[in-house]
């Protein structure tokens, strides 16, 4: 997926540590699982059964805990994907909290605590957060284009969206991926 707003360092470097993080927090937690049900069942014999019960259960919720941070990384990403389509149907280049609270289906104080969390990982580029006076992204062209909007016609189906010069999004009609 295409997303113009998206720094393509931080997307990589995050898809990278969500799969480490998942693999290797999800296969250890399954071996200490199953460490824990063979000693469970009589399998696995052991000197001190409090002692291994502790072990197993410290280890799970240890490697869960990894596996799980993978989980989040992977949501925050696919959250930045969301604003960096907003971003893109943007008509003057600056998106106030407002507009987002409405194209997201979340309050105003949800995308503060959102963007702010988003812009301090970087998950942005060419825009900024503004939080003195009325709170809102500003987007920076640099395409070298016009800052406007095009009407691009849906390969998919033919419908007709808006889009900012430069940018992709997705199809309002059928969903499918626009570029302009």
């Amino acid at each position: 997926m295409n997303n113009n707003y998206i720094n393509k360092v931080t997307e990589t470097s995050v898809l990278v540590k969500k799969k480490i993080r998942m693999i290797i927090g999800g296969g250890i937690a399954a071996f200490f699982i199953l460490g824990l049900i063979g000693t469970l069942v009589g399998e696995i014999e052991e000197a001190d059964p409090a002692f291994t019960y502790g072990l197993c259960i410290f280890n799970i919720a240890l490697f869960g805990y990894i596996f799980y941070t993978g989980i989040r990384i992977g949501k925050d990403l696919e959250t930045a994907y969301r604003y960096s389509q907003v971003f893109a149907g943007d008509e003057d280049g600056i998106v106030s909290y407002g507009e987002l609270a409405r194209a997201m289906n979340k309050t105003e104080s949800q995308i503060a605590k959102e963007l702010e969390h988003l812009f301090r990982k970087r998950f942005f580029k060419d825009c900024t957060l503004e939080v003195q006076g009325a709170p809102r992204v500003r987007l920076v062209n640099t395409s070298g284009k016009n800052d406007g909007f095009i009407t691009m016609k849906c390969p998919h189906c033919g419908g007709t969206n808006k889009l900012r010069t430069g940018t992709s999004g997705v199809c309002e009609y059928c969903g499918g991926a626009i570029k302009a």
